[in-house]
């Protein structure tokens, strides 16, 4: 993935950029652990986890296979809005560090079927939150998976409606005054929400898996018209390249270096990357100054985008979209004419 689509992706579903090295999760220093069944009268959470403290190592998992069998197979257990059970969701994170420089830990998918969204909720804080916490893998550095395991009926946290059974806390807090708790374990992610016990309200950021939702991409070429079906939060121009559809026209001089042709594959700068947008705007992402900056050259047809620009599926919705590949070609001809 080049750096301006790795940009591009971030905008959407709030995907943080993946930005230095990563390892599965579990990996060989973390465990997948079952825990004790306690109450934390300090913070007002629930650990919801089987008696008995063992942990059990755990081995790197087929995302498609055995967390797949695992939603499929086990009824009864509380599932995420995207319909996965505890597992599932422990199956398709991944561990990342996010930055070169100060090494924090962010979760993300490892799932290309899911991705990650941001929920910023206020909470009441008394007299409890109202969650359940499960700690599902933890290690011996103190990182950790700690989901939310359930809802309190009548709760804080189900009265907010905004936190769902799987989601996993980044941070928590009052607005100018926020924790990072994010892939922090049980005791840790329990102190920081305790230190805020005498507050009326505190505010949490959760990360949830959602499921990427499929879009109709018509692509209109002078052979016809060919229907490709992409998941929301694809950059257009990689998906166009992986589908074998036309991106660039030869011809096209670039916006960088106006006396010359060629692309720069996909770094946002050449500007020659161009498709006409005929139906389906609402679900593309929009332009940025960048963008309009390069658009704004020549008088160009207020339809027009670059592919590398684009993201496919903006707020992760169905639906169709019609797309003309390299207009520009069509458009130069006409205008000698």
């Amino acid at each position: 993935m080049s750096k301006s689509a790795a940009r591009s992706l971030l905008l959407f579903l709030a995907l943080q950029l993946r930005n230095g090295a990563s390892f599965l999760l579990p990996s060989p220093a973390i465990t997948r652990c079952s825990g004790l069944a306690t109450r934390s009268a300090s913070c007002g959470v629930m650990r919801a986890s089987e008696a008995g403290g063992d942990t059990e190592e755990v081995a790197s998992l087929n995302v498609e296979d055995e967390a797949k069998a695992e939603d499929e197979g086990a009824d009864g257990l509380a599932r995420s809005p995207a319909g996965l059970t505890l597992d599932g969701v422990y199956k398709r994170l991944t561990l990342e560090t996010q930055g070169r420089v100060d090494g924090v830990v962010g979760l993300e998918s490892k799932d290309t079927d899911y991705a990650i969204e941001v929920v910023k909720v206020q909470v009441q804080r008394k007299p409890s939150l109202g969650m359940q916490l499960e700690e599902v893998a933890r290690g011996g550095d103190g990182r950790g998976l700690v989901l939310v395991a359930g809802l309190e009926p009548g709760g804080n946290a189900e009265a907010s409606g905004k936190i769902c059974v799987g989601d996993t806390l980044c941070s928590a807090g009052i607005e100018g005054d926020m924790s990072r708790v994010e892939a922090l374990d049980w005791d840790q992610t329990v102190s920081v929400l305790g230190s805020f016990a005498e507050e009326r309200r505190i505010v949490l950021v959760i990360k949830r898996l959602v499921k990427r939702e499929s879009i109709n991409v018509q692509f209109e070429l002078p052979s016809g018209t060919r229907d490709h079906e992409i998941k929301a939060g694809s950059n257009l121009r990689g998906e166009m390249i992986r589908l074998d559809v036309p991106v660039y026209d030869p011809r096209t001089k670039r916006f960088d270096q106006p006396y010359a042709t060629g692309n720069c594959a996909g770094e946002g700068t050449c500007g020659t990357c161009f498709v006409e947008v005929q139906q389906g705007a609402d679900l593309l992402t929009s332009p940025d100054q960048e963008e309009l900056m390069l658009l704004s050259r020549g008088n160009l047809p207020v339809r027009w985008r670059l592919s590398c620009k684009v993201i496919v599926g903006k707020e992760n919705k169905a639906g169709t979209v019609r797309l003309k590949a390299v207009p520009q070609a069509e458009w130069r001809s006409q205008a000698r004419q």
